[in-house]
């Protein structure tokens, strides 16, 4: 299992979001570059909170879809 890695996005003002992904593989970075490629639709993921694992355009946020502190 590989490990959880940190996904971020630089705001306008110097600051950064960030939330990490727990179950990260090697189609993840190609994923992310296709479908979270606009800072909008970027920025709606991490807001999603820590993320189980993304599939394309659809992603499992812990706290969201399992209940997760």
């Amino acid at each position: 299992m590989n490990q959880p890695i940190l996904l971020a996005v630089e705001l306008s003002n110097g600051h950064f979001m960030s939330c990490r992904l727990f179950h990260p593989n090697r189609f993840t970075h190609s994923l992310l570059q296709h479908w979270y490629r606009n800072m909008f639709v970027a920025i709606q993921l991490i807001q999603l909170g820590d993320l189980h694992y993304i599939d394309g355009p659809q992603a499992t946020a812990r706290h969201r879809d399992f209940g997760d502190d």
